[in-house]
């Protein structure tokens, strides 16, 4: 034991000496004169320093060099006051270096098909306190990795410009993509997150159609004033390359509004994450499958939408159908929603598990409403299921064309509440047609239970790696007991960790 003891304290020794070796890295642009810590290698030739971001991208884009990508590495904190953008079929790599950078303008645009990577192994910050756009993706791709949060902490937000992360597709491009990692945090005193616009959307304003080929892969920690994530009301539907949005594993809480917005056409595949809001989904039109161990709880009824949104108004419910009808997602957009597993939950005595805020747009016999698998729970005794009181008239419609509707899951207390001339039971009755109704444990649960396949995911996937494997179970982890300890066992891990050490520290050394 004496000598496991000795061996812990060099091994510890070994440690401190690599972390002084680290913490010992110079900037390299310290004695440049007039120069900042950006240190920049072009093409993979001999690094520079440079005074501003905007110097790198200029000299990426020379067109007698034809140079293809850029490795920034920060050593100093960076103010940027214009824009940076990524040329046109350039790749960028931004190593925030535990660095932080402020922006008092939308700090990066991506033209069609350029490419933006930011990352920090070390805790890093990008921040505006008076624009909430940070990034712009205009049909290039943005991937966000590592331990870098994204802030902002203006007291009001512009329209045009309400969402950190603004996305809108691109008819001259590949394919318009954004990756965020699961260590990262972004958090928006007032706007919202990141909102996909049309193509034909100018500055981001608000103009009318398709959003052709993108692809959004989000985790992380998001917390938000407004959306979290949402697709612009403007966006319609086309004939392919519709917004695709996945999920798998983060969190994404709004304070005020709506954590996820389908506001537009696009397409939602939640697999897991914990989705939390005053609505934690809202729907207009779209195509949405919600499985796995994805969590949906609404928390609050909003009586007016917050400044900045439209239509944004909450019920304290996990899932609503929308009353809104405006140009151009009218009563006659689709609707294709599919619950094939996950946890709806309302929070808020006004609220409902699944809300149905209108019945015009999903009466239809086209429209998709699948109840297939997952856990619904209003507060109290309140029906999983409820409907606004002002949807009488369609109500007739509404279940002649989707009798059958609840294949499976598990409702607390009552499937539905009672409407108008029709009893809970009756609408039960004919959602649930020739289901079995059983009641175990309080909860009425509906056929076997039993989670339907979801449809494959449209895209290509991004880099940020899942949390779920592909089926929405939960991937692996590391929950296997260690067998007990004993000196033997800590004597070769030590030896290993020495090894590593070893290696780590040689290397370093010729690093410098």
């Amino acid at each position: 034991m004496k000598n496991l003891k000795m061996f812990a304290i060099a091994l510890l020794s070994m440690l401190v000496m690599i972390s002084s070796v680290d913490a010992a890295e110079e900037n390299p642009c310290k004695s440049v004169v007039g120069k900042t810590g950006i240190y920049a290698t072009i093409d993979n030739e001999t690094g520079k320093c440079y005074a501003t971001l905007t110097e790198v991208m200029t000299e990426l884009n020379k067109e007698e060099a034809d140079y293809k990508s850029a490795t920034i590495k920060l050593y100093d904190t960076l103010a940027v006051s214009s824009e940076v953008t990524i040329p046109a079929d350039k790749s960028v790599t931004l190593d925030l270096n535990g660095k932080n950078v402020t922006s008092t303008v939308t700090a990066f645009k991506i033209e069609a098909n350029g490419s933006l990577t930011v990352k920090s192994s070390g805790s890093a910050k990008i921040s505006s306190s008076s624009v909430t756009n940070l990034f712009r993706v205009d049909g290039g791709k943005l991937t966000i990795d590592g331990k870098v949060t994204l802030e902002s902490t203006a007291d009001s937000v512009d329209s045009a410009k309400k969402a950190m992360i603004a996305v809108k597709g691109n008819d001259s491009a590949d394919k318009t993509e954004v990756n965020v990692g699961k260590d990262v945090t972004i958090t928006s005193q007032k706007g919202a997150g990141l909102i996909i616009y049309s193509n034909k959307s100018t500055d981001y304003g608000y103009q009318t159609g398709e959003s052709t080929g993108v692809v959004i892969n989000v985790a992380g920690t998001w917390t938000t004033d407004l959306y979290t994530v949402s697709v612009h009301g403007q966006v319609t539907e086309g004939d392919d390359g519709n917004p695709v949005i996945n999920v798998s594993e983060g969190e994404f809480t709004s304070n005020s509004t709506i954590a996820f917005y389908a506001s537009g056409y696009g397409e939602w595949n939640i697999k897991g994450g914990k989705i939390t809001g005053a609505d934690a989904f809202k729907y207009r039109t779209g195509k949405v499958v919600i499985e796995g161990n994805a969590s949906l709880t609404g928390k609050k009824k909003v009586n007016s939408a917050p400044t900045g949104t439209s239509g944004g108004t909450a019920t304290g419910s996990a899932f609503v159908f929308s009353k809104d009808v405006r140009t151009p997602i009218d009563a006659n957009a689709s609707t294709d929603v599919k619950f094939n597993g996950g946890t709806f939950k309302s929070d808020s005595v006004d609220g409902y598990a699944i809300y149905f805020e209108s019945l015009a747009r999903v009466k239809d016999e086209e429209a998709v409403i699948e109840f297939n698998s997952g856990s619904y729970a209003s507060k109290g005794k309140k029906a999983a299921i409820g409907f606004a009181a002002d949807v009488t008239n369609d109500v007739e419609d509404f279940l002649k064309n989707h009798e059958g509707i609840v294949n499976g899951g598990e409702y607390t207390n009552d499937i539905t509440t009672s409407l108008g001339n029709y009893p809970a039971s009756a609408i039960a009755e004919k959602l649930a047609k020739g289901i079995e109704l059983k009641t175990e444990d309080g909860k009425v649960v509906v056929g076997n239970g039993n989670t339907t396949a979801g449809e494959p995911t449209p895209g290509e996937p991004g880099t940020t790696e899942p949390g779920e494997t592909g089926d929405g179970n939960q991937g692996p982890t590391d929950n296997v007991k260690n067998p007990e300890t004993n000196d033997n066992i800590l004597v070769y891990a030590g030896l290993g960790l020495v090894s590593l050490a070893s290696v780590a520290f040689t290397a370093k050394k010729r690093e410098d």
